[in-house]
């Protein structure tokens, strides 16, 4: 069970999970004049264990303070080792289709490394020492975590029936061992995490591309929070999200698409070039130059201005795909739910529809071929788009009818 205490004898075990533990009180009541209280549990064993387990609650706090002390004097000379113990995958399951992308389960962050422990690969138990700073079940949006604060010498991971356990093992001398930790159950909410401080930031994962850019997309979050701020929609905080961003890429769009204009008004005078010099490659490069010096174009100077905005539409995607603000967040009409796909398909239609006007007006100066390839890719992205969250498709949709306008 959660926060359950566990030795290396069987027995003791047994005892420190099912024997009575007497409350200090059968209450607590916490609010803004009594902000924080204190909840002991004690056990006195007639073989001799003693176990003083204190809980500090604080007021709207999704994070408590536990301090364990275990005391055993009968049994000293079996030197008993001792864990708290958090399972079985408290807060890691799978609550919806996207979920399957970001990996829910057991992870432990030690030595400034973020690892993840599949069910399948725990053929037995995983202990991590060093600079360990949490063990914590999570998924998509929520994580249960041990910060580890005095007393504790290894974080440990396990499987017991086809059920994963994550605990903390403590320090103990004589069969005696005193602990404390902090436990945090709740969202996965990134300004939350941060001011809880010991890395539980990193429990949020946004993907193996997000992760790269990280530093891109926690800027992003906190504008989408302070346009949230404003209009109290998440759905209207994407859109002028995604309007800001474009008028920072303007002049690199604007660059980007004179130059495709440049290079389609030249193209007769390319393959005039690469079919009097198709035998000499040398020489068609040379003219080639020639051409793009004279006309004033740059055959790459409709990529790279795209290239440099890449990074940025990757962190963008990602922080909308993983964030739990968006979580249960309305937008207008039939759209109650920005973090899970449209249910009458109105914003991917749209989004295709934004998507085939843009190529249309997007200069071509592929080969006919690829053009044609090219105009089914608003189809392509139709269907894609039909699961994925609303958030996502409203923010590709924007951009796109900016681009257009």
């Amino acid at each position: 069970s959660a926060l359950s205490l566990k030795s290396d004898d069987a027995e003791i075990t047994s005892i420190l999970q099912n024997a009575y533990y007497e409350p200090s009180t059968t209450s607590i009541v916490l609010g803004e004049s009594n902000p924080e209280a204190v909840l002991t549990f004690t056990l006195k064993h007639e073989s001799g264990l003693e176990v003083l387990r204190e809980y500090i609650f604080r007021y709207n706090d999704y994070a408590l303070e536990i301090k364990t002390r275990i005391t055993a004097l009968p049994l000293a000379t079996k030197n008993l080792q001792y864990q708290i113990v958090l399972g079985p995958e408290m807060g890691g399951k799978i609550s919806s289709q996207t979920d399957y992308i970001v990996f829910s389960g057991a992870t432990v962050f030690v030595n400034n490394e973020r690892i993840e422990h599949p069910l399948e690969d725990l053929t037995a138990p995983v202990y991590h020492r060093g600079d360990l700073k949490w063990v914590a079940f999570q998924n998509k949006y929520f994580g249960s975590a041990l910060v580890p604060v005095q007393g504790t010498k290894a974080g440990v991971v396990y499987k017991e029936k086809d059920q994963v356990f994550v605990g903390l093992e403590y320090e103990s001398v004589q069969s005696a061992a005193t602990a404390s930790h902090i436990f945090y159950a709740g969202t996965k909410e990134l300004e939350i995490l941060e001011e809880k401080g010991n890395h539980l930031v990193r429990m949020i994962d946004y993907g193996w591309f997000g992760n790269k850019f990280a530093f891109l997309v926690k800027p992003l979050l906190k504008v989408l929070a302070y346009f949230y701020g404003v209009t109290q929609n998440y759905g209207w905080s994407i859109i002028f999200l995604t309007i800001i961003i474009k008028l920072l890429f303007f002049p690199l769009t604007h660059k980007s698409f004179k130059s495709m204009k440049g290079m389609t008004k030249i193209q007769p005078y390319v393959k005039v070039i690469q079919e009097r010099n198709k035998d000499d490659r040398k020489q068609m490069n040379e003219e080639l130059l020639e051409l793009y010096k004279k006309h004033k174009v740059n055959p790459v100077g409709g990529c790279l201005p795209m290239l440099l905005q890449i990074p940025v539409f990757i962190a963008l995607y990602h922080a909308l795909f993983f964030s739990i603000e968006l979580r249960g967040a309305p937008f207008i009409g039939w759209i109650t739910d920005l973090s899970v796909a449209d249910p009458y398909y109105v914003t991917p239609v749209l989004m295709g529809i934004t998507m085939f006007l843009q190529q249309r007006m997007t200069p071509s100066i592929g080969d006919p071929m690829q053009q044609k390839i090219m105009m089914f890719l608003p189809i392509v992205f139709t269907f894609l788009f039909v699961s994925f969250p609303a958030g996502l498709v409203i923010y590709w949709t924007v951009n796109n009818m900016l681009t257009i306008s």
